[in-house]
């Protein structure tokens, strides 16, 4: 089973105990944690129906059978998500843990919502902590660990089973692709076999053929080293943006050459690749490889240059649907920018339908050893373009 991670609003918990001081400390302490206090106003008088809620002032009998309705109507109230249930100062604390156990429980014994059980610490609580273990019903002696235990309930519950993934049409399967390390123009050459946008591109070996490339692509156009040895481009002066004519190809394509030589004597250079400019608002990465123990999996995070400053990313099994991919990118920081931040929107499904596509190489990879980096993934409002890519596939 896959799990993907969403975004839940903070826990309702209700409070019933017999000490009401202690309950107190717990509500503030849940509130700091972000953890609500829903109310509850029934079967209590005035002064006792608050939350949290003070079972205190009752003769035992009395104060078992309150005990076990109310968890019973706490269990069926909607406003509450949880229970925090200190039980410190009562008489007969087994006789109280079995109750409240009771008064949770379905008709097959199992809890019907999450509690924490706080006790007295020390040997008065050793009966209720017997009963409460003989139930399998966690519990602590510290108020702060059943506040630690809630939080971590919430956010696990923000984790949820994942929609079953649907090959989009054109995704693949491709046929096998070359073995070892695949240049940028091989790589959108498969990404484009997905489905996925790619811009076009053309390899030029003089300035003159820059020239007549760059005219034929149509301006403006982008200027990048072709070079097995330069991974990153725009580190050595190797990428050149916004060229709008052909005189700028011309010169564009001779300070390319110089920048990478000077950068890296020596390297194998095969030329400049003249490629179509797509003007983005955002830069994604989406990335994938083949993990040893989850087998193919995707991440996706904020793209460009800073990527490998930058920690915001998440990452998911291979293949995606697109509900899931959605549910990914929402838990990035950037997400705002993307869902329209100050109104501007941006082409969301287009950058799903890609992390998808994406996704469904990486599957289709997934039985062999490949780190794929589509970097950036550029988005505006229309739509989106991988303008970089690099595979490597044993």
């Amino acid at each position: 089973m896959s799990w993907s991670k969403t975004s839940l609003a903070p826990p309702r918990s209700s409070a019933l105990t017999g000490g009401a001081r202690r309950a107190r400390r717990l509500h503030h302490a849940a509130g700091g944690r972000g953890v609500g206090l829903a109310r509850f106003d029934a079967f209590y008088s005035p002064g006792q129906a608050g939350n949290p809620i003070d079972l205190g002032g009752r003769k035992f009998d009395e104060a078992a059978n309150v005990s076990k309705a109310t968890a019973q109507i706490l269990c069926d109230d909607a406003a509450t998500d949880a229970l925090l249930l200190p039980i410190t100062t009562a008489p007969m604390l087994p006789q109280l843990a079995e109750e409240l156990v009771a008064g949770m429980a379905d008709a097959e014994g199992r809890e019907r919502k999450p509690a924490f059980y706080v006790l007295q610490p020390g040997r008065a609580g050793d009966g209720a902590r017997a009963v409460l273990s003989k139930h399998g019903v966690p519990f602590t002696d510290f108020g702060g660990e059943a506040i630690d235990a809630l939080t971590a309930w919430h956010a696990c519950s923000g984790w949820v089973g994942r929609v079953a993934a649907v090959r989009p049409p054109g995704a693949g399967p491709a046929a096998d692709a070359a073995r070892g390390v695949l240049d940028e123009s091989a790589a959108k050459a498969l990404l484009a076999d997905y489905g996925v946008p790619v811009n076009k591109a053309r390899v030029a070996t003089d300035a003159q053929d820059a020239a007549r490339i760059a005219a034929e692509l149509g301006f403006p156009v982008v200027l990048k080293i072709v070079s097995p040895d330069i991974v990153h481009k725009s580190d050595s002066g190797g990428v050149l943006l916004g060229i709008m004519d052909t005189a700028a190809a011309r010169a564009g394509f001779d300070t390319i050459m110089a920048n990478a030589r000077r950068a890296l004597p020596g390297a194998a250079i095969e030329g400049v690749s003249v490629q179509t400019m797509f003007e983005g608002r955002l830069e994604l990465i989406v990335g994938a490889r083949r993990d040893p123990q989850f087998g193919p999996i995707v991440v996706i995070g904020a793209g460009g240059v800073l990527v490998e400053l930058l920690t915001d990313r998440a990452i998911a099994s291979a293949p995606l649907a697109a509900a899931d991919a959605e549910a990914l990118l929402a838990t990035l920081a950037i997400w705002p920018v993307l869902a329209g931040y100050r109104g501007q929107a941006l082409a969301q499904e287009a950058v799903v339908d890609a992390i998808v596509r994406i996704s469904w190489l990486a599957h289709d990879m997934g039985s062999d050893d490949f780190e794929l980096d589509v970097n950036p993934l550029l988005v505006n409002a229309s739509g989106c373009c991988a303008v970089d890519a690099r595979l490597r596939r044993e």
